[in-house]
């Protein structure tokens, strides 16, 4: 995952987590005072099929995402 804070201009890259899909996103974060304003979008892909055997069709899962937040600091 990549995190762009805009505010401070930095660029955070952490590892990445292990699935058994591939996953990949890019987030957006802008801080303003106490509170962050945050855009995050992402997508994966299963590269193991669901069904067992292709008697009943060949499958694998996929999805898109995107996520909008909020977030402010108490102290």
């Amino acid at each position: 995952m990549v995190i762009i804070d805009l505010q401070q201009m930095q660029v955070q890259i952490l590892p990445p987590i292990q699935y058994t899909m591939e996953k990949q996103d890019v987030g957006i974060r802008y801080r303003h005072n106490r509170n962050y304003f945050f855009l995050e979008a992402g997508g994966n892909y299963g590269f193991i099929p669901v069904q067992t055997n292709d008697i009943n069709g060949y499958n694998r899962l996929g999805a898109a995402s995107v996520m909008l937040g909020y977030a402010f600091l108490l102290f």
